[in-house]
């Protein structure tokens, strides 16, 4: 059940990324692997470079949580649900795996010990468009 809820989740973000883009700033900015794990991020707000869909992101979202443990698992919370899997770091990105063939990267823009702000970005199958948004989670 659980990771149907997290194919659920992605789908609906997925549809949202599908709709909405944002650009990247190439600023210079913290990147330190250490300050992945060691607490629990909480979701702040989302940049697709939409005032609606910003909107209707950060309402999906309220109340997510990611935490990162020293031995490459996670947790989170999203919708109330619980999900578990794996994680790894790779230069900028960092990969989610749930398992079940699902899998999810993570572009660092900012990983500092108070945020973590990362871009995600899809591709629709059917339109071949690509879509980018910036998440923030804080401490």
């Amino acid at each position: 059940m659980d990771k149907l809820i997290l194919k659920f989740t992605a789908a609906i973000l997925m549809l949202t990324l599908v709709l909405f883009s944002s650009c990247k700033d190439d600023d210079d900015v913290e990147i330190n692997q250490a300050n992945l794990t060691g607490g629990t991020w909480v979701y702040d707000h989302a940049d697709a470079g939409d005032d609606f869909a910003n909107a209707f992101i950060d309402a999906f979202l309220e109340g997510s949580e990611y935490e990162f443990k020293s031995d490459k698992t996670y947790a989170s919370i999203q919708l109330g649900f619980e999900n578990e899997g794996s994680w790894s770091f790779s230069d900028d990105k960092i990969t989610l795996d749930a398992g079940e063939d699902y899998e999810e990267i993570w572009t660092l823009i900012e990983l500092s010990s108070k945020t973590l702000h990362y871009e995600s970005t899809t591709i629709d199958d059917e339109s071949g468009d690509e879509s980018t948004v910036a998440y923030v989670y804080k401490r």
